[in-house]
């Protein structure tokens, strides 16, 4: 049973605060790795005093959700008085910069709380109506703010101009959107793969060697879906999730360089020991060696992953290198990690 309420925050909330940012931050870095930096010791003291400051700032509302005594959500907003102009009335309303639960609260009502709490926090100061925005890969988000009467009143778009995805040479790589092996299909993945991923992708064991953070809900895997079908679409990086047997078991991606490829995995634990990655990345590096202007195929692992240097060694991938201090695995430390590089190159 849960009890949940919503009270302003005091200096007091600070710490608890700062670590439900943390969990919105990740999932942003995973949807819009361009738009967002990741959260880490270097930024968390700035993230901590922006946080204190809005606490104690007349035009700000920060409120904190709890289920019994746990603080489980947060809401941060301002109060804007807009002035009449030639173009728009004059206008006072409220707006939500910052809405996050704990992925383990979520469903228990903790976000429903915090929007009518700051509802009735707008309508208390005169304010004629709650605004906020959510980014396109968030569909989650989508789906929650719709349901609790939040439609959609402005739409932004944008064209990037530093790397524009459709002035690419005509040069690059014409990468296949599906390999058969004897036992796997491998195929772009699609937004019904979502509960599968989260499946593996929750797994502190299958995520303990990997970059990336270890998915606390399902909108962290619907947010990695939006992702890769991006890298499709821009030819930035190719991901393909792996069936067995009619079961979404893992993936595995590519990126393209100038002169050659680096590559990724990852294998849902249940499945390990059978050869099953080693065959799918064979797969892929077989045909990106068949690629005439594919010099080099890489990839690193973390020095302790023994079963991922197997598989690399397998395809075809020698060790080339042990780089030290090379990578954070924030799931095992926040301090870089030792890595091996294996690669294959053309001779």
């Amino acid at each position: 049973m849960h009890e949940i309420t919503v009270e302003l925050a005091t200096a007091a909330d600070v710490d608890v605060l700062v670590e439900l940012n943390r969990d919105v931050q990740d999932l942003h870095v995973v949807g819009e790795p361009g738009e967002f930096v990741a959260f880490t010791a270097e930024t968390e003291p700035a993230v901590r005093d922006e946080l204190a400051a809005l606490i104690d700032t007349d035009d700000h509302v920060v409120l904190v959700a709890r289920d019994g005594q746990d603080a489980v959500g947060y809401l941060v907003a301002q109060r804007v008085e807009r002035a009449a102009s030639p173009y728009r009335p004059a206008e006072t309303f409220h707006y939500v910069h910052q809405i996050g639960v704990a992925p383990s609260s979520r469903g228990a009502g903790a976000g429903t709380a915090l929007l009518a709490a700051i509802e009735a926090a707008a309508r208390s100061h005169g304010s004629t109506r709650v605004a906020l925005d959510h980014w396109a890969f968030n569909e989650g988000a989508a789906r929650f703010f719709a349901a609790r009467g939040y439609g959609t009143y402005n739409v932004r778009r944008r064209k990037r101009l530093d790397a524009p995805p459709a002035e690419r040479p005509e040069a690059g790589l014409r990468v296949p959107e599906r390999f058969t092996t004897p036992r796997l299909r491998l195929r772009p993945p699609v937004p019904g793969d979502a509960e599968a991923v989260y499946a593996y992708a929750s797994d502190p064991l299958v995520t303990q060697h990997l970059p990336f953070p270890t998915h606390r809900a399902v909108d962290d895997a619907v947010a990695f879906l939006h992702y890769v079908g991006r890298g499709w679409a821009t030819g930035t990086e190719y991901t393909w999730v792996l069936e067995f047997e009619g079961q979404v078991i893992g993936t595995c991606a590519i990126r393209e360089s100038e002169h050659g490829v680096d590559l990724g995995y990852v294998l849902a634990r249940g499945f390990w020991g059978r050869g099953l990655m080693t065959e799918a990345v064979t797969a892929v590096v077989d045909w990106a060696r068949a690629q005439p202007n594919v010099h080099r195929i890489w990839a690193y692992r973390d020095l302790d992953n023994v079963a991922s240097g197997r598989v690399l060694e397998k395809a075809g991938l020698a060790v080339e290198a042990t780089l030290r201090r090379f990578v954070v695995m924030r799931n095992l430390s926040p301090v870089p990690r030792d890595a091996a590089v294996h690669s294959w190159t053309r001779t």
